[in-house]
C-alpha cells in the first residue's frame, strides 16, 4: 500500500521509522523529521496527529517506535531519557516516564 506525499502537512511525511495497527485497523504512524504521530483509518485517510516537538509532558523528541497497547493506549519511546503514552481514542496525552532504553517496545 501506499499513500501520502512529501512534506509536513496532515498525511505528509518525510522519513517514516515505524507504524502500528490498533485492533480497529486504524494506522499510527511515527515519522523521524515529525514530532507528532498521524492517525489514519483503515483506508489510509487522515484522522488526527498528536504529540508536538520538544522534551515536555505531551511533547516528542527523537521518537524511536510506536506500540499500540490492547488498552487502547500508545506507548513512545523518546529520547535516551523518557517516554510518552497517549490515548489512541483521541491523542490525549496520559503520562511520561523515565527510561534509559532508545527504543523502548513493551505494552501491559
Amino acid at each position: 500500500m501506499k499513500w501520502g506525499s512529501f512534506g509536513t502537512t496532515d498525511g505528509q511525511f518525510q522519513r517514516v521509522l515505524d507504524l502500528a495497527l490498533d485492533a480497529q485497523g486504524d494506522i499510527y504512524v511515527v515519522d523521524d523529521h515529525r514530532d507528532d504521530i498521524q492517525k489514519f483509518d483503515p483506508k489510509v485517510k487522515f484522522i488526527i496527529k498528536f504529540g508536538e516537538e520538544g522534551r515536555g509532558d505531551g511533547e516528542l523528541n527523537n521518537t524511536g517506535g510506536i506500540t499500540i497497547g490492547p488498552d487502547e493506549t500508545c506507548m513512545l519511546p523518546t529520547t535516551v531519557i523518557t517516554g510518552s503514552k497517549f490515548s489512541v481514542r483521541n491523542g490525549k496525552y496520559l503520562r511520561q516516564w523515565p527510561t534509559r532504553l532508545r527504543r523502548l517496545s513493551y505494552c501491559h
